[in-house]
């Protein structure tokens, strides 16, 4: 048994220590291979290639890339206004115009019911016109009644002096009673 727990506790620690220790080999590994392999100069070489190589692919092709970039330019307007005829082409305007005039109608039924509500205000509006008219009548027929009474008293001072003081009489002295 107690072979049997050392050997956990040894496994254990293996597991715990072979990361460390793979990065460390790794390490020494890779700096062995470069110091008896060098590579600096085959990649001094391999940047050299590449750059010949990008500079006659450039010399080469760039003056057809920028012919095929300026068609391209001059063909994105055209295109665009396709694209724009396309999709002006592939739209439901069906269904569009099916919702505009379930909105039109719905406003329309609105305006129908305001027009009613608004007429029927107005002939409730006309009949208070009517009634004010009528009272405007009695106020002038009172106001041309209190006029001429003053206007046969200021013709008959004498004849309705009596009965001028006897009203202011009566005036004042209900005057004195409020107070």
């Amino acid at each position: 048994m107690l072979k049997w727990l050392s050997s956990i506790r040894r496994d254990f620690r293996i597991q715990l220590d072979w990361p460390r220790f793979e990065e460390a080999e790794r390490y020494r590994y890779v700096t062995e291979a470069y110091d008896q392999l060098p590579t600096q100069g085959m990649e001094a070489d391999l940047v050299e290639r590449l750059k010949r190589v990008q500079n006659e692919t450039a010399a080469k092709f760039n003056a057809d890339r920028d012919l095929l970039e300026r068609a391209f330019g001059a063909l994105q307007p055209k295109v665009t206004y396709s694209k724009r005829l396309v999709s002006l082409f592939q739209r439901d305007y069906r269904a569009e115009l099916e919702a505009l005039y379930a909105e039109k109608s719905r406003l329309h039924s609105e305006i129908q019911l305001k027009r009613a509500e608004k007429s029927s205000e107005y002939e409730c509006l006309n009949s208070i016109h009517e009634e004010k008219r009528e009272l405007y009548k009695k106020l002038h027929k009172l106001q041309n009644e209190i006029d001429s009474w003053y206007a046969e008293a200021n013709r008959h001072p004498v004849l309705l002096a009596k009965r001028i003081e006897r009203f202011q009489n009566i005036r004042f002295s209900g005057l004195a009673k409020t107070l």
